[in-house]
């Protein structure tokens, strides 16, 4: 499991041009995406007016990291970043 935030993982892949296996396996994982690391969980999946716009930036973001596609990933992480941390 890496130890490194996404936010540090994308400023890496910025510098380094591309991003690790490891980047994309845990990208596409729940346990270790940035949405996981934003919200938890219960969060993402729980009941709330939100939770389908956090998954499908959760997706996206996946998705970009998968492709290679830093400027978009950047963008989906900024997005899941600007959701209310504390959601009903």
């Amino acid at each position: 499991m890496n130890s490194m935030s996404w936010q540090e993982r994308l400023g890496r892949a910025e510098v380094e041009g591309t991003f690790t296996d490891e980047d994309r396996d845990d990208a596409n994982d729940w346990e270790t995406c940035a949405v996981k690391e934003r919200f938890g969980l219960l969060q993402a999946w729980g009941y709330h007016p939100q939770r389908s716009e956090i998954r499908q930036l959760g997706y996206a973001f996946g998705n970009a990291v998968g492709c290679g596609d830093i400027a978009s990933a950047y963008n989906y992480y900024n997005a899941i970043q600007t959701i209310p941390q504390a959601v009903p």
